[in-house]
C-alpha cells in the first residue's frame, strides 16, 4: 500500500517585494524606489511587514535598506543605495526580497515612574546643556529653544560633561606625512 504525500505550495505563504516601475539610480546615492507586494487573490489581506537589508541580486553594488512595509500592496517606496560609480536602472519587476510579517503593537500611553526618572538630568548633564543653550544665537525663538533643549535632553548620552568622558576609538586611522623627518611622537 503506497501513501501519497501532498506537498504544500511554499510560495502560497511567501510574500515578495518587487520594483513597481523602472527607476534610475544615480551613482553613489540613495533613491526612493516605488515597489509592490505580491498577493495571490483579490481577497488577500495586506499585512505590515519588513524587508531586511540585502544586495539586490540582479544589480551590482545596489543594496536595499531594512524597511518597514505598510499594510498595502502598492503605493509604497523603499530606499535603494547605488554604491557604484555609475548610474544603474532597476527594471520593473526586479525582486528586492522576501517580506517578513510584522506584528503591530499598540503604543503605550502611560508614562511609568521609571521613564520619568530617565528624563531627569544629572547635575553634570544639566550644566552641559545649560552651557550649550547659552551659546544659541539671540534670534532663536523661545519655541525653537524648547525644541533644542528637548533634543539635547533626549541625546544627552552623547554630550560631553567633563574633560575625560569622550574616550577613544580604534575605528579611524590618520597618517601625517612628515616627509623624510622622523615623527616626534
Amino acid at each position: 500500500m503506497a501513501t501519497i504525500l501532498h506537498k504544500e505550495d511554499e510560495d502560497a505563504h511567501v510574500r515578495k517585494l518587487y520594483v513597481a516601475e523602472d527607476t534610475v539610480l544615480p551613482p553613489s546615492q540613495q533613491t526612493e524606489v516605488p515597489v509592490r507586494v505580491t498577493h495571490r487573490t483579490r481577497r488577500d489581506e495586506a499585512r505590515v511587514s519588513m524587508i531586511e537589508n540585502n544586495e539586490v541580486p540582479s544589480l551590482r553594488h545596489v543594496y536595499s535598506a531594512r524597511s518597514l512595509i505598510p499594510a498595502k500592496f502598492s503605493g509604497i517606496k523603499v530606499p535603494l543605495r547605488n554604491a557604484d560609480k555609475r548610474s544603474q536602472v532597476t527594471g520593473k519587476g526586479t525582486e528586492l526580497g522576501i517580506l517578513h510579517e510584522g506584528q503591530v503593537i499598540d503604543e503605550v500611553t502611560e508614562v511609568t515612574e521609571e521613564v520619568k526618572k530617565e528624563e531627569e538630568l544629572s547635575p553634570p548633564e544639566a550644566v552641559a546643556i545649560e552651557k550649550i543653550m547659552k551659546q544659541l544665537p539671540d534670534e532663536v525663538t523661545e519655541e525653537q529653544r524648547e525644541k533644542v533643549k528637548s533634543l539635547l535632553k533626549e541625546y544627552r548620552s552623547i554630550i560631553s560633561t567633563g574633560e575625560r568622558d569622550i574616550g577613544r576609538t580604534n575605528l579611524v586611522e590618520h597618517r601625517i606625512d612628515t616627509g623624510r623627518h622622523r615623527p616626534i611622537r
